[in-house]
């Protein structure tokens, strides 16, 4: 499993349900203020993205966001996880997976009102671009993280 392949599974729902997902990939996330994404996932080969499927029913009078972390492997980044934290850590893209499964049902069992899936998908790896530890990255909401 990397991005690409979560992407495909996004498109895949989409499709089902005659939605249009949006796509925010690599050097994007940044120019658009997504630094966190962009920072966790910009040292893997396949770049980092933000997916979003949104469900706006007729006559729908609230909004619901549904958030899911998609770390579709994390090493740790240069702050390595050792041989025994590492096995597993594929796993970390369960929450996105969970969220995408939660709103194909919601959307089939005709959920009256207005839903957002996003999907924070990254590989945190090792590489030249690798975030080091004391990198400061500034957040969508313009709060920094380090």
């Amino acid at each position: 499993m990397n991005v690409s392949y979560f992407i495909q599974e996004v498109d895949s729902i989409g499709q089902a349900l005659n939605i249009q997902p949006l796509i925010i990939r690599g050097e994007d996330l940044a120019k658009k203020g997504f630094g966190g994404i962009y920072g966790v996932g910009k040292a893997a080969q396949v770049s980092p993205a933000l997916a979003v499927l949104s469900y706006t029913p007729p006559g729908a009078t609230t909004t619901i966001a549904w958030v899911g972390k998609g770390i579709v492997y994390d090493t740790g980044g240069l702050s390595i996880k050792g041989k025994t934290a590492m096995p597993g850590m594929k796993r970390d893209c369960g929450g996105a997976a969970a969220i995408l499964g939660a709103f194909y049902a919601a959307v089939k069992s005709n959920f009256t009102e207005n839903l957002h899936a996003i999907f924070c998908l990254a590989e945190n790896s090792v590489g030249p671009l690798s975030t080091r530890p004391d990198d400061i990255h500034t957040l969508y909401s313009g709060r920094t993280v380090g």
